[in-house]
């Protein structure tokens, strides 16, 4: 053989070698310890606790209840006459394994004209307005509170506020980059 021929077969023979104790060795034991699952995702974002303000200058006609869905309040009021107002606490939790960010906030229920005269607010207890996207992590929940409020007007009294039915909803989505942390 020549020498050329001797140096290529050396080389094949070695590659062989070691390609054979590579093999040898990803086959050979392979153990996994400890155990893997994939927990169940859970997804339950809902109101809670509600708590009447105790300077609301109106009673509710009908007081501030959760709906059996859990994701809407609705409650009625009389709005007679300038600076008459409503208001109440909440919490909003999210017993869930998912973060929720907010998507929608609505009071809906009084007509357009009414909408000129009622001014609402909903914040968080420490006096940070609600905003889109934010952040309710899993296992967490926020307090929350909602006001009502005729304005002051120099405008006549309108007499359809009598009995308005209002229904708040906040609407939770699953968190994503756009989430903010606050409140």
């Amino acid at each position: 053989m020549n020498k050329n021929k001797k140096k290529t077969l050396l080389v094949i023979l070695i590659l062989i070698f070691f390609i054979s104790i590579g093999f040898s060795y990803l086959s050979s034991n392979l153990k996994i310890n400890g155990g893997t699952g994939i927990s169940p995702m859970k997804w339950s974002v809902y109101f809670d606790n509600i708590v009447e303000d105790n300077d609301n200058t109106v009673a509710a006609i009908k007081p501030a209840t959760i709906e059996s869905s859990k994701t809407k309040i609705s409650f009625d009021v009389n709005l007679e006459k300038p600076l008459d107002k409503y208001g109440f606490q909440f919490d909003i939790r999210n017993d869930g394994t998912i973060d929720a960010m907010i998507e929608s906030i609505e009071l809906y229920g009084f007509s357009v004209e009414q909408s000129k005269y009622i001014d609402y607010k909903v914040n968080y207890l420490n006096g940070d307005e609600l905003k889109l996207y934010d952040l309710l992590k899993a296992g967490s929940s926020k307090k929350l509170h909602l006001s009502v409020l005729y304005k002051d007007s120099n405008s006549d009294l309108l007499s359809d506020f009598n009995n308005v039915t209002l229904t708040l909803n906040i609407v939770y989505v699953q968190a994503d980059n756009r989430a903010n942390d606050r409140g």
